[in-house]
């Protein structure tokens, strides 16, 4: 299904792996940095158990949770 839509390996495989798939390393390394960010984001109590109704606010929380 993967080869039908073209779909490209983000995730490296292991090395002793017999059919080797190309992996794009740089896409990789942004895909971490943006998966980290997420999960600094849940464990931060403030953004985790957020129920303001205005999306200024939030936007500010999550401003003070990344700095």
């Amino acid at each position: 299904m993967l080869r039908e839509t073209e779909t490209q390996a983000v995730i490296p495989l292991k090395a002793n792996r017999k059919n080797a798939i190309p992996c794009d390393f740089a896409i990789y390394f942004w895909r971490h940095v943006v998966e980290n960010s997420f999960s600094d984001l849940k464990q931060f109590r403030g953004i985790a158990t957020r129920y303001d109704s205005f999306e200024a606010f939030i936007l500010r929380a999550i401003h003070l949770a990344i700095r």
